[in-house]
């Protein structure tokens, strides 16, 4: 029979275990996540979010940043084997352990994320690519706000020569200073000369 303590004590590892699955489920929904939001991030953006790779390839244009991640979780199964008769009983137990980890390979083209791939025993049945998501989960939060600073930013404009006009009959021609030409206005502009052209 069940006493209150008991019952207690059952209900108490049941919140318990409730609370890590959701926590792993919630650790595989972000590494998932990341495979989508972490496309078009650049290579500073990746270094920003995640840090140094361990190992970096690179062929052509593409590059392959990869990271291990995971918290070190171990799962250990317990066997029993159990046998006898007339008020006697022998057994034989084992134990096996298994590690969690997972391996982020970060895959960039022409300086840009392209893909994002996990390897590894990265979680349980249900919870695939939970150990992923302790490499990834900086790039998330921070993805929002790349995407803010990129729009905040006004596009970035060329420097060139204002071009000064010459009249040509009724059409004006653009015509663009070169460095001598802009030495030699400078120079007529402070030795007082009329006349000068507008390359100053």
């Amino acid at each position: 029979m069940l006493t209150k303590g008991t019952l207690a004590r059952c209900a108490i590892f049941a919140i318990i275990g409730a609370a890590l699955g959701s926590c792993a489920f919630q650790r595989a929904q972000k590494a998932s996540d990341a495979q989508e939001t972490m496309v078009g991030l650049s290579k500073e953006q990746v270094l920003v979010c995640m840090g140094a790779p361990e190992n970096a390839a690179e062929v052509g244009k593409t590059e392959v940043w990869t990271y291990n991640s995971g918290n070190g979780r171990t799962d250990t199964f317990s066997n029993v084997h159990a046998w006898g008769g007339n008020g006697y009983a022998t057994g034989i137990g084992s134990n096996t352990s298994s590690s969690r980890s997972c391996k982020v390979n970060v895959v960039m083209m022409s300086g840009r994320v392209a893909h994002v791939n996990y390897s590894g025993p990265t979680g349980g049945v249900l919870t695939k690519g939970e150990q992923c998501a302790y490499a990834v989960e900086n790039c998330i939060h921070q993805t929002s706000a790349f995407a803010t600073t990129s729009a905040s930013q006004p596009p970035a404009t060329q420097t060139q020569p204002t071009p000064a006009l010459a009249q040509t009959g009724q059409i004006q021609v653009a015509h663009v200073c070169t460095k001598e030409e802009k030495k030699l206005a400078q120079f007529a502009v402070a030795s007082g000369w009329q006349g000068h052209s507008n390359c100053n």
